[in-house]
């Protein structure tokens, strides 16, 4: 039996999901914001047990965030642009050889009205609308004013999230006690320390796995023959952070790079490839993750998939954002709330 009480949470968080899903980049910037200061409340307690104030205990880990990120934008970008700009000069040469590769081993399934001269030609047509169309697109997307304006967006308000979410802390938790009815608080005691670990457990431990894989991908592939090959395992690292689907899918763009680059001509260099990234998932899988991330957030990978892909297809990137830490609080409250359920069904029998 549903009570008031229970309505106004669920009709408060279907409300704030809602803002979530529908408010583009601005949710976006504010999810990216409390989930920093959640990492970095840690070196706020820190600062404080060190006798700072709050509001500096707060600054100080927030200013060097923002440090750092300055750096890597400014030092990495115009080398990554460089690097990319090579690959993309180079591009229309490498796809004349995989051609010429591939289509003498295609050639007898062929239908008999086809010839090899006239599959190079449409598929030169047709790859060459395509970068056509994406090059466009992407020079539209890049210098619009809506991409430029939604790029600041990010990098003021995630900052200024943290630092607020971080310096007003206490009278936040002290604002959810005051407004928590008094029937529910022994019981949100109870619950908070445990949502409280599983969430600290995912965020923090997947960041830190998510920066070394970065690191570790970057300076590996580095050393191999692959172009780019050390923007795409930062790539691939940072995007480990969102569990089983990020590191795929940079797993497949570095394949697909490296198919396009060294094709059927040489083993070596997917040889080494493999390695690189072989490597990384041992040590994320057998290591980092048994140390970082223990048994904090308690879930079956299929339901992290499930869960993945329904916050992707509901609200895209938000919702994958938001997924994990969904299922980790729903997972704890969802227990209470059927006892809850059983409880009445008892009292109004």
């Amino acid at each position: 039996m549903l009570t008031p009480h229970m309505l106004i949470p669920a009709g408060l968080a279907l409300a704030t999901l809602a803002f979530f899903a529908f408010s583009g980049p601005i949710a976006t910037a504010l999810l990216i914001g409390l989930a920093v200061g959640y990492l970095l409340n840690p070196l706020v307690n820190l600062g404080i047990k060190c006798g700072l104030p709050r509001s500096l205990a707060s600054f100080i880990p927030v200013g060097l965030f923002v440090g750092v990120l300055a750096f890597v934008i400014f030092a990495g970008a115009p080398l990554l642009a460089q690097e990319i700009t090579t690959f993309i000069e180079r591009a229309p040469a490498y796809r004349e050889q995989l051609m010429s590769n591939l289509l003498p081993l295609i050639a007898p399934y062929m239908p008999a009205d086809w010839t090899i001269t006239s599959l190079v030609d449409r598929f030169g047509q047709y790859t060459g609308q395509i970068a056509k169309l994406t090059t466009s697109s992407l020079a539209h997307i890049a210098g619009g004013a809506a991409a430029v304006v939604d790029f600041l967006t990010l990098l003021v308000i995630i900052p200024i999230v943290a630092f607020f979410m971080l310096q007003q802390w206490p009278t936040i938790t002290n604002h959810i006690n005051a407004t928590t009815p008094p029937t529910w608080r022994k019981t949100v005691a109870r619950l908070w320390p445990e949502i409280d670990k599983r969430l600290a457990g995912f965020f923090r431990g997947q960041v830190l796995i998510g920066l070394f894989l970065a690191v570790f991908y970057g300076i590996g592939l580095a050393f191999t023959d692959l172009e780019i090959g050390w923007a795409l395992g930062v790539l691939t690292g940072l995007l480990s952070i969102v569990p089983m689907l990020g590191g795929l899918i940079g797993m497949l763009t570095i394949g697909l790079v490296a198919l396009l680059q060294f094709q059927f001509i040489e083993l070596w260099p997917y040889l080494t490839i493999l390695m690189v990234l072989a490597s990384g998932s041992l040590i994320e899988n057998f290591i980092l993750s048994p140390l970082l991330l223990g048994k904090s957030v308690k879930l079956h990978p299929l339901w992290v998939l499930i869960a993945l892909l329904a916050g992707g297809k509901i609200a895209g990137a938000v919702g994958v954002i938001l997924a994990i830490p969904a299922v980790s609080v729903a997972h704890v409250v969802l227990p209470e709330l059927i006892t809850w359920w059983h409880k009445d069904l008892k009292k109004a029998r």
